[in-house]
């Protein structure tokens, strides 16, 4: 590893130490927050109201409950970005196909949406399986560049 990919952390996160990150680390980091999301179940973006009691006067407090898809997809995307500066021959053929395919699923959705043969939520469903496919090309490309070659810390 060279000394341009390695990254320091801010002080109010290390403590008072200056620790250093390497780019393979925040590659994995991100991969972890990808799996973490891939590890719930998916929900669509909703509001949520509950009622709560303050000082016996009933209070409606309306929040937002995140599309879990739509943050997988963005995690996704992420790590594509992290990536970009890593591709190879392999990846950048599974992209052009993956290119393809995807703008030709987008284009049938738009389709069906418009005919109301399909709604938005299943739409958004069948978009984020197909950002898996993504997810594993990049995940090979990450083997093939030795990122998740293990080391044992010792002290």
């Amino acid at each position: 590893m060279d000394e341009d990919s390695v990254f320091e952390k801010q002080d109010m996160f290390s403590k008072g130490k200056k620790e250093k990150i390497s780019y393979e680390q925040i590659v994995l980091l991100q991969m972890k927050k990808i799996t973490d999301l891939q590890s719930k179940e998916f929900v669509g973006g909703h509001f949520e109201e509950t009622t709560k009691v303050i000082g016996n006067v009933p209070m409606k407090e309306k929040r937002y409950i995140q599309d879990t898809r739509e943050a997988f997809v963005n995690g996704i995307n992420s790590l594509y970005d992290l990536l970009v500066c890593k591709f190879d021959k392999d990846f950048a053929k599974f992209e052009l196909d993956f290119n393809k395919s995807r703008q030709d699923l987008i284009d049938d959705i738009n389709n069906k949406l418009d005919k109301k043969e399909l709604d938005e939520d299943k739409a958004k469903d069948i978009l984020c399986n197909k950002q898996r496919e993504r997810l594993r090309s990049l995940i090979l490309l990450i083997a093939r560049k030795g990122f998740l070659a293990g080391e044992i810390y010792e002290e």
